[in-house]
């Protein structure tokens, strides 16, 4: 009896797992959008670093911001045709994400901050323009426009 009972719990657990959790357009859009304001928002509290010494702290804290964006970029489903270009959009943010995580590891192994910003300035930079049109190919207008 166990048995059966156990194969049934199971055949419910996977049959709840069916269907699909794939937003339409819309939503996903919506999703983005929202979720690229409250990025924006928090990247614009963190104060600019007026010394060398104020660089690492300025990077932690925007690579802490850009991995909570991350982190809810890759919670979304994105229907199958936007599949394509949502995916390209999540990997260059995940490609900046990378590079503040670098500069940031750097910089605590004693290299110097100026030149690691400067790095991270010109990787995001070089970077914006494919995050623009993956954006733009999403329809996410709040991501694209910044």
């Amino acid at each position: 009896m166990r048995g059966i009972v156990a194969a049934a719990v199971a055949i419910a657990i996977l049959a709840s797992g069916c269907g699909s959790d794939n937003l339409d357009s819309g939503e996903l859009r919506s999703k983005v959008n929202a979720a690229c304001s409250k990025a924006h928002q928090s990247l614009e509290r963190i104060k600019d670093p007026k010394t060398a010494d104020n660089v690492a702290a300025f990077l932690k804290a925007a690579t802490a911001a850009t991995a909570v964006f991350v982190t809810d970029l890759k919670a979304l489903q994105p229907p199958s045709d936007l599949q394509q270009a949502y995916g390209l959009a999540v990997s260059v943010v995940s490609e900046e994400l990378a590079a503040m995580k670098s500069a940031t590891k750097r910089i605590a192994d004693g290299a110097d901050p100026v030149v690691e910003l400067r790095s991270v300035a010109q990787s995001t930079e070089s970077l914006a323009g494919r995050e623009r049109i993956a954006w733009q190919s999403v329809g996410a207008d709040g991501c694209s426009n910044r």
